[in-house]
């Protein structure tokens, strides 16, 4: 199942970092790579984020768009924005 679904987001989420590419806002040599990263990372931690306790859950979060950041070569703290509010709408 993950598998399947990896096969269908993976080319969605790398033509997201493409156009990114193209508009200067990020930067990787490895737009498909950083996209399954990105969707491992996201299936296997935040599945069960609520099990955590929220000192946990939000340097999990933190570390997440750290990382992915880092990945995609961007200034820090450039997508906090942009990603923390997904996590916040899930918390209710």
């Amino acid at each position: 199942m993950q598998n399947c679904l990896l096969s269908e987001i993976n080319p969605l989420i790398t033509t997201l970092i493409e156009e990114g590419i193209e508009q200067g806002i990020c930067q990787t040599e490895y737009p498909m790579e950083v996209a399954e990263m990105t969707f491992l990372y996201v299936n296997t931690i935040f599945d069960d984020l609520m099990a955590y306790s929220n000192e946990d859950r939000q340097k999990k979060i933190a570390a997440f768009i750290y990382n992915l950041e880092r990945l995609l070569n961007m200034e820090q703290n450039s997508m906090k924005s942009a990603i923390m509010p997904i996590f916040e709408d899930n918390a209710n």
